[in-house]
């Protein structure tokens, strides 16, 4: 006999002992001893066989890649999940690329305060580009696998509060308050209720037009009216009052965001409308 087949004989004389072995402890026969000790968690958790399922799956993932059936992941597809599952201290959440352009836009609205008493046209720029940067922080986010409850968080906060200081100096009185309400309300519904998540299980049974301004993340026509709307126009107000006859205040402008603006206040005014519907009905369900 030759010595391969010594050794395969060898093999599978060491694979067959340890079966018959169980066996015997429990009087089973082998090959049910086999069935059950594999079937033990700690047999499915031990090393070697993690190994060797991975092992497998590997192999099996490249076979359907070379067949055409599964299409190759690339570092560039990987690289967010994979930073996504790595564990982050405070430290490292709060200077996210993402967070860090939420504190650029804080920088720029702190900025045009400090500008409007010697530059108006400076000041209406810097809550330009404070805008513009809103849809850039959650574009970096989703690429770059940063995204965080407090940079969502962060997001809409400044969001809210440098509309509020353009509603609060273009208006006088107390109905510069009412928008301002009206964003926080819909605000405090929203993330009440569907968290940081709020934009994908919040409007599930939304009416249809709601539904379309919020399709794709806002990334739709009534989304896009509505969001330049939400932004431009307590802008477009502020230059109506502190830059009249120029082109930041032309009418052109007015009558694209004014139109967004009453479309986005509905959408809110549904949002709190069905907060409200929704903790009626908890309450109404409690049991005393």
């Amino acid at each position: 006999m030759s010595l391969p087949t010594y050794v395969s004989c060898g093999s599978a004389l060491a694979k067959t002992l340890p079966s018959l072995r169980l066996g015997r402890e429990t009087n089973e026969s082998g090959i049910a001893a086999v069935s059950r000790k594999r079937d033990s968690p700690a047999y499915r958790t031990s090393p070697l066989v993690c190994f060797a399922t991975g092992r497998r799956r590997l192999a099996l993932q490249g076979g359907l890649v070379s067949t055409g059936l599964l299409k190759p992941r690339t570092l560039a597809e990987r690289l967010p999940a994979i930073r996504t599952q790595e564990m982050r201290s405070e430290t490292q959440v709060l200077l996210l690329i993402p967070n860090v352009v939420g504190y650029v836009r804080v920088a720029l609205l702190l900025a045009a305060i400090a500008a409007a008493p010697r530059c108006l046209v400076l000041c209406w720029w810097c809550f330009l580009v404070n805008f513009a940067l809103d849809g850039l922080d959650g574009a970096l986010a989703r690429r770059l696998g940063q995204t965080s409850s407090f940079g969502a968080f962060l997001d809409v906060i400044v969001d809210n509060v440098t509309r509020g200081v353009l509603w609060a100096w273009t208006l006088q009185g107390p109905i510069s308050a009412l928008p301002v309400i009206l964003e926080m309300l819909a605000f405090v519904c929203t993330h009440r209720g569907g968290g940081s998540e709020w934009r994908t299980g919040y409007f599930s049974n939304a009416p249809w037009w709601v539904k379309e301004v919020i399709r794709n993340g806002f990334k739709s026509p009534c989304g896009f009216v509505a969001i330049t709307g939400l932004m431009g126009c307590p802008l477009w107000l502020w230059a109506r009052r502190f830059l009249p006859d120029t082109m930041y205040s032309s009418q052109y402008i007015g009558w694209m965001v004014v139109p967004g603006r009453v479309l986005a206040a509905a959408v809110e005014l549904w949002i709190i409308k069905r907060h409200l519907q929704g903790l009626l009905k908890e309450d109404s369900n409690s049991t005393r």
